[in-house]
């Protein structure tokens, strides 16, 4: 019986402790974010610019029920939101305590929420509140709680978290590949790529630089434009937002490719980062259906050293021509798309002509 009464008190004190080190863990999920989040703003802030992140602002504080309810959302490992904040986000903290000077709290945050506050709308902490670290003094979006009875639920927040990058632009951007294959095959344009998200501060700003009308005619008039967020798994995204062993950051988000639907794997241009106008119009220039062929359904052009002929016909005779007549290189061409070296071939204005009866004025760069 004593054996019985030892092994009986061995297990209760087992589960007991177990049960302690749970609720303990708990607790600590519970004010993980006032006590694990940044509270240096300056800091945030620098770091949101070099991450090319934005910045969540969370302001509640540790007594709060609705807070602590929120901390343990976004800070338990059994929910997704600790990837998405180290992917997309700054963390950064501001206590609210009412014991505190109020006027403190205001001064740190009231570019953020002022409008609310003095309208009466906010009342009920936490304040939670999204911002583009380039545009100090505006949020991009926020969230209050908006009755006293409130609280946080997954699907609110995944909501609140996603920031659309196209949402406010509009130039006609798709995102089903095969749609838009079959759009530049059928309209013989160039595909622009732009891989980016919308807490990138850097896919922002040259998402915002496409709408300059300098570029926005020719992308409207001469590409099939496809989107691709960066949390889609694409093979490119191994990469993009990410600093080499040198510390070399130039393939920080966005990234921008240019390619021929009919040659998918020849890259003609690919670019990451922040551009400028004139580089971008420069290179967007090169690819416009005024620069590129006479006859609408042959493609053809120079990308470097590289000739790109793609159309109906698969047995053609291809011949190279100077503006002079002089006869420079003769090419037979014995499938839909072909691409050959043309290193040797000069630059300047070129007559490509077909024995099948076509022929395009082409310039090598």
């Amino acid at each position: 019986m004593n054996q019985f009464k030892i092994i009986t008190t061995l297990i209760i004190s087992i589960l007991l402790l177990f049960s302690a080190s749970f609720f303990s863990h708990a607790q600590d999920y519970e004010t993980w974010v006032m006590d694990h989040w940044s509270k240096d703003k300056e800091e945030a802030f620098k770091m949101a610019k070099e991450q090319d992140k934005f910045i969540l602002l969370f302001v509640g504080r540790p007594t709060c029920p609705t807070c602590r309810a929120t901390s343990e959302l976004f800070c338990n490992p059994e929910n997704p939101f600790l990837e998405i904040f180290d992917d997309y986000y700054i963390t950064l903290y501001k206590c609210y305590d009412e014991e505190e000077d109020r006027a403190d709290v205001y001064e740190y945050i009231q570019e953020y929420y002022y409008e609310r506050e003095v309208l009466g709308l906010v009342r009920q902490i936490p304040w939670l509140y999204i911002i583009n670290p380039d545009k100090e003094g505006e949020s991009v979006t926020s969230m209050y709680r908006p009755y006293p009875e409130w609280r946080p639920d997954e699907e609110t927040m995944r909501q609140f978290l996603a920031i659309d990058l196209l949402d406010g632009f509009d130039l006609n951007w798709y995102a089903d590949e095969e749609v838009v294959f079959d759009l530049a095959q059928e309209q013989n344009k160039f595909i622009f790529k732009f891989v980016g998200n919308g807490t990138s501060p850097n896919s922002q700003k040259m998402m915002q630089l496409l709408q300059e009308e300098s570029l926005k005619q020719i992308l409207e008039e001469n590409f099939i434009l496809w989107y691709t967020s960066d949390d889609c798994g694409c093979d490119i995204i191994l990469t993009a937002g990410t600093e080499s062993e040198d510390g070399d950051d130039s393939n920080l988000l966005p990234y921008i490719s240019i390619f021929d639907p009919n040659f998918p794997e020849d890259l003609l241009e690919e670019l990451w980062g922040v551009q400028d106008e004139e580089t971008l119009a420069e290179i967007l220039k090169k690819y416009t259906v005024a620069n590129e062929i006479i006859v609408t359904k042959n493609k053809v052009y120079f990308s470097g050293d590289v000739l790109y002929i793609s159309n109906q016909t698969s047995n053609e005779q291809i011949q190279l021509y100077s503006l002079t007549g002089q006869n420079i290189a003769s090419i037979h061409k014995n499938d839909f798309t072909m691409s050959m070296d043309a290193s040797s071939i000069p630059k300047g204005v070129l007559i490509v002509h077909s024995s099948a009866g076509w022929s395009a004025k082409i310039v090598k760069y």
